[in-house]
C-alpha cells in the first residue's frame, strides 16, 4: 500500500478501517502466490480454488481469538458488530471474484 493510501485510511472511522482490513484480507487471499500458482486455466477448477480461498479466509477471520475480542470491544464501546462487516465484505468478495450472490443462509453453510 502506498503512502497516500495509508494517510487517507488514518482519517477514516474505526468502522471503515476495519472494513478495509477485511477487504484487503480477501483481496490478498485471492492474489496470493499459492492461489495464482495453482490456477490451471480450467474455469470451473479455478473458480472452485478462488471460492475455497475466500471461504477459508472468512472462516479463519471469524474464528480468530483476536476477532472475538475486537467484536466484544466494538459492540460494547462503539455499538457496531465487526462480524456483520465481515459478512458484508465476504458477500462483496464472492460477487467480485466468483460472480456469486450469496445470502446469510449461504454464509452459514460455509462454516
Amino acid at each position: 500500500m502506498n503512502f497516500i493510501k495509508k494517510i487517507l485510511r488514518k482519517r477514516l472511522s474505526q468502522q471503515e478501517q476495519i472494513r478495509l482490513k477485511f477487504r484487503d484480507a480477501f483481496t490478498d487471499c485471492v492474489k496470493s502466490k499459492f492461489v495464482r500458482s495453482a490456477l490451471c486455466g480450467d474455469a470451473m477448477m479455478d473458480g472452485l480454488l478462488v471460492y475455497s480461498a475466500i471461504a477459508n479466509t472468512y472462516k479463519i477471520l471469524k474464528d480468530n481469538k483476536d476477532m472475538q475480542m475486537l467484536r466484544t470491544l466494538c459492540i460494547l464501546k462503539d455499538g457496531y458488530d465487526p462480524e456483520i462487516i465481515l459478512k458484508e465484505e465476504l458477500t462483496i468478495a464472492m460477487k467480485k471474484y466468483c460472480g456469486m450472490d450469496i445470502d446469510d443462509s449461504d454464509i452459514e453453510n460455509l462454516q
